[in-house]
């Protein structure tokens, strides 16, 4: 193995100790800082809102519904919850 690939490795890690991600909206709202996470959903979900994302629709027959996923993550410098 090369030195650059165990140094990558060991950052890698090292990162993921400090700046855990949450794995989903359940793990976020089951931490000890779920009300946090809580304000940074409704932020995100009120300026996707003011800026007209999406408009409620009824789902066409045999049609699905696009999914999408949230990620739980702190910014490393300042320590503050990001959306």
């Amino acid at each position: 193995m090369h030195y650059a690939t165990v140094i990558c490795y060991a950052l890698n890690v090292v990162e993921e100790i400090l700046y855990p991600k949450l794995r989903n909206f359940i793990e976020a709202m089951e931490s000890k800082e779920s009300q946090k996470w809580m304000q940074v959903v409704n932020e995100e979900i009120e300026s996707m809102d003011q800026k007209q994302t999406w408009k409620h629709v009824d789902l066409p027959n045999n049609q699905r519904v696009v999914r999408c996923k949230w990620i739980f993550k702190k910014e490393k410098k300042k320590g503050r919850y990001s959306r």
